[in-house]
């Protein structure tokens, strides 16, 4: 089988169990074509066939650009799957997608079990894509470095006074995250233990683009931040799905609050109902029904109340 060595090395890797081999009988047919490959186990006093894998030799190097089906993108090299649909698995064994796994019995000619295993084709094919995306990875965190490193070099002039020292660990962590390799970020603290490293980059270009903002505005809103960051259509959403996860874990690097950075809404308005002699800037309340305030009104605003006590009141309990 010229030129099939990583095909060999596929199945030694993934598919033979400890102590097997591949017997070399059908390993010279030619390519573009459907074998029959026995599995043997050799001991010291025996040499038995232990089962036998059917699978096309076509392994399609480099230049493949055909899609399989979506229900394949899910298999994995250990995953053992039994297809009612035989017409549907010739068609998949034969593209090189999966290949038939046929188990023996002790005596070399029952069988015992029958399944499908991804094939070589497959199995390439994910490891194209994943090599894919670890350089779109590489390419974003380097991005994400880039600009970090051209906000130090501008230094604090870029950075309002009074929050100078409040920015200053969360751009250390941002800096010294961002110059990581995407290994040692994959394993870095103090970031969730969970988190992909898709999300670990995502939550750099948060950071940085808080930063960014906070450095310029005094209070901002929770939109603002990614619209800011990416300047297009729906830059203002990309960080919505995690946002309370990203603000905690933030806060969490910065030591401070995010309030305290000038972030006054968290992406929606809350009410804040009270009933009672309430004066700020913009509004006047007397005593008598229940009012309501927003939480972006409370962060703008200075309010003082002539009142001399306060009853904190949740579902009707004092």
């Amino acid at each position: 089988m010229d030129g099939q060595e990583p095909l060999l090395r596929y199945l030694q890797q993934h598919i033979l169990r400890s102590g097997e081999e591949l017997s070399p009988e059908n390993l010279e047919r030619p390519v573009n074509s459907i074998i029959d490959i026995s599995i043997v186990k050799r001991t010291a006093r025996t040499y038995r066939q232990v089962g036998v894998l059917t699978l096309a030799t076509d392994i399609h190097h480099g230049n493949d650009i055909s899609v399989p089906d979506p229900d394949l993108l899910k298999w994995t090299p250990g995953r053992r799957v039994a297809l009612i649909d035989e017409t549907k698995a010739f068609e998949w064994l034969s593209s090189g997608w999966i290949m038939k796994e046929m188990r023996l019995k002790r005596d070399g000619r029952t069988i015992d079990k029958l399944c499908y295993r991804m094939g070589y084709r497959l199995f390439a094919l994910q490891q194209q894509r994943q090599e894919q995306e670890r350089a779109e990875l590489m390419e974003q965190l380097e991005c994400c470095r880039l600009r970090a490193e051209r906000l130090q070099r501008q230094g604090d002039q870029e950075i309002q006074s009074d929050k100078k020292d409040l920015l200053s660990l969360l751009q250390s962590r941002l800096i010294s995250h961002s110059r990581l390799t995407i290994d040692d970020l994959e394993v870095a603290e103090p970031f969730p233990a969970k988190w992909s490293n898709l999300k670990r980059i995502q939550y750099l270009h948060f950071v940085l683009a808080f930063i960014l903002i906070s450095a310029k505005q005094v209070v901002f809103d929770w939109k603002e931040i990614g619209a800011q960051y990416y300047g297009e259509i729906g830059g203002s959403k990309v960080f919505d799905t995690h946002k309370d996860e990203f603000i905690r874990t933030l806060e969490l690097w910065a030591g401070q609050l995010t309030t305290s950075l000038g972030l006054i809404s968290p992406g929606q308005i809350t009410p804040i109902y009270f009933s009672g002699h309430l004066e700020g800037q913009w509004s006047v309340h007397r005593s008598g029904p229940v009012h309501a305030l927003t939480d972006l009104a409370v962060a703008q605003d200075d309010y003082h109340t002539t009142a001399s006590t306060l009853w904190l009141v949740e579902n009707r309990g004092f």
